[in-house]
């Protein structure tokens, strides 16, 4: 968790250099943002689609069974048969580029300029994809032996290694230096990977073994998940692509007020139902009360966690927005707009966070047909929603904003509605009544929040927000007030999560083995 934040904060330090480099909200850091959209789908959708449900399982289980041979054997054939795919995908994309990225980019009045950097920063960054498979099944691999540690430093890695040479390679290569600086991030991401590997006693063949059982079992569970993958991804291309029709700039609007509201995302939702999906798939085998008892316990602490962070990304999204991307060139319009954008954003926050978990349960129930159509589903509608409000209503890119939190809406709703058909218990009364009880104290806790910002910037000079310190202490006094209130109000409401909260800050005073295992013990 410590490493995932660390990499989120220097992932947000990367925008802020780009801001400062690329003079803000300009046309080339939004063509270099959009560049990566088609090669980072080529590989979430090869690489992340294998790994996260079909290789790990099989190769964990293997490793378990003591058939050490067997499962390298198995690592390799998939390996070097995604690196034959990945291959051939590039090579399709260098040929055709011009007209992939002109479907890509339709309704953009991009200029020569424009296209031909979007062009050349596309083909480079399909590069850095291909460190990142490498580095993906490293870290499948790494995770099967449970050796985390290098796992959890490659994003950190990455990030530090992006940031450096992207300040020494722009003076030089302009915006270009950013691409080739993602690229050596990428690498040093599955470099640092490397001395484990090799102490795990991985041994790598060049050998494609389409004959072997176990290649069979991993399609059989890498297709049907890969289609929802597919359509996940093509969310995110669609609104870019939108975006870019825009202009430029309004792909790094769009991109830097995502960038914020997915750390709670990352941090809360990712975290707890990629935890949660091991007990559920145990307990999907047995009895359904301790399938429910699971994704309940879940459910709650996602709420109680998502439900004020999106709260106060939307009272302090100024300050915010000015803090991690306020500097030369990013001007005060921009900020509002990217400021804007991010509190329509923020109202999705709670629905995607769940929609993971719910397609987790899903999945641990061994159906991926429910989610492959709430995906599906949900990215017509809101597909339609962002082509309407750009084209019939003109509204600017916080419309694309208010079409993602949609889309979560909606893919929500289908999931939640259709789980509950199979355990109506996640449906009835005293399951919902929790969860309007936490939204009603993060509602509560915001209003603290705003009201004292306000007040404190208007009546003190020492809170006076044009100096960086002063805005950095104006927020943390807001959130720091704000998530007490929180706690308190849940504590009186009688909200389970809050109440423990509460105990394990009384005890704190005693913090040490004991406490610690009285945490894991509640």
């Amino acid at each position: 968790m410590i490493s995932l934040l660390i990499a989120n904060l220097l992932g947000l330090l990367k925008l802020r250099i780009y801001a400062y480099l690329f003079q803000g909200a300009s046309s080339d850091l939004g063509i270099f943002l959009a560049s990566d959209r088609i090669p980072n789908f080529v590989f979430n959708v090869l690489a992340i689609g294998a790994l996260s449900t079909s290789f790990i399982p099989v190769f964990s289980q293997n490793i378990a069974q003591g058939r050490k041979d067997r499962a390298f054997a198995l690592a390799s054939t998939l390996f070097n048969l995604s690196f034959v795919i990945f291959a051939f995908a590039a090579i399709l994309f260098f040929v055709f580029s011009r007209h992939i990225l002109g479907l890509f980019s339709w309704g953009g009045d991009l200029t020569g300029g424009e296209t031909e950097l979007l062009n050349l920063s596309s083909r480079i960054l399909f590069l850095a994809q291909l460190f990142f498979l490498f580095s993906a099944f490293s870290s499948g691999i790494l995770q099967s032996f449970g050796y985390f540690t290098a796992v959890a430093a490659s994003p950190v890695v990455f990030n530090l290694a992006v940031i450096i040479f992207t300040i020494l390679l722009a003076p030089r290569f302009g915006i270009l230096g950013a691409s080739w600086a993602t690229v050596i991030g990428a690498l040093c991401h599955f470099l640092v990977q490397v001395p484990t590997l090799v102490s795990a006693g991985f041994l790598y063949k060049p050998v494609i073994n389409l004959k072997d059982k176990l290649l069979a079992e991993i399609g059989r569970l890498f297709i049907p998940r890969t289609f929802s993958l597919v359509v996940d991804q093509l969310a995110a291309l669609l609104l870019t692509s939108f975006s870019l029709s825009l202009s430029a700039s309004s792909v790094v609007i769009f991109s830097f007020a995502q960038r914020l509201e997915l750390i709670p995302v990352a941090l809360f939702g990712s975290a707890l139902a990629q935890a949660s999906f091991a007990p559920l798939s145990k307990s999907a085998e047995g009895s359904g009360p301790e399938f429910v008892s699971i994704f309940k316990k879940t459910f709650y602490y996602l709420s109680f966690l998502i439900l004020p962070s999106s709260v106060f990304l939307m009272v302090l999204r100024i300050p915010l927005v000015r803090i991690f991307f306020g500097s030369r060139g990013f001007d005060w319009p921009a900020t509002l707009l990217t400021a804007h954008t991010l509190s329509l954003f923020a109202i999705g926050i709670f629905f995607q966070a769940q929609s993971g978990l719910l397609a987790r349960s899903f999945f641990a129930l061994k159906n991926t047909r429910v989610p492959l159509i709430s995906s599906l589903v949900s990215l017509i509608l809101g597909s339609v929603l962002a082509y309407v409000s750009l084209h019939f209503w003109h509204w600017n890119v916080w419309g694309l904003a208010l079409a993602a939190s949609f889309i979560d809406l909606v893919d929500f709703t289908i999931l939640y509605l259709l789980l509950a058909k199979r355990f109506p218990e996640i449906i009835s009364a005293n399951f919902i009544k929790p969860v309007f009880l936490m939204a009603a104290a993060a509602l509560t806790s915001g209003l603290v929040s705003f009201v004292l910002v306000r007040q404190l910037d208007f009546r003190f000079s020492f809170f006076d927000t044009r100096h960086f310190i002063n805005l950095i202490s104006l927020t943390m006094v807001s959130l720091l007030f704000g998530g007490s209130t929180y706690l308190l109000i849940s504590y009186k409401l009688g909200i389970n999560e809050g109440k423990k909260v509460i105990r394990w800050i009384s005890r704190l005073k005693n913090f040490g083995p004991a406490f610690l295992s009285g945490i894991f013990q509640e």
